[in-house]
């Protein structure tokens, strides 16, 4: 299995804790994206941190915004 494939594999398991909706990686930002919630979720040392209390909101223009939930 390639690296892309791997990447690609990662990506179709992520899903959302809040709206069990897919995820999108982001790996250049090092966070997996919410389109449809606009919220994001941090990747801390290679573990994404799909809890709802460690997302973010993601604003219109791509920049993050950390909020307390």
């Amino acid at each position: 299995m390639g690296s892309s494939d791997r990447y690609q594999r990662f990506e179709e398991l992520l899903v959302c804790p809040v709206d069990r909706g897919p995820l999108i990686w982001l790996r250049a930002e090092g966070v997996v994206y919410n389109p449809r919630l606009l919220r994001g979720y941090p990747i801390t040392e290679g573990i994404a941190q799909l809890l709802e209390g460690e997302s973010f909101d993601v604003d219109v223009s791509g920049r993050r915004r950390r909020t307390a939930l």
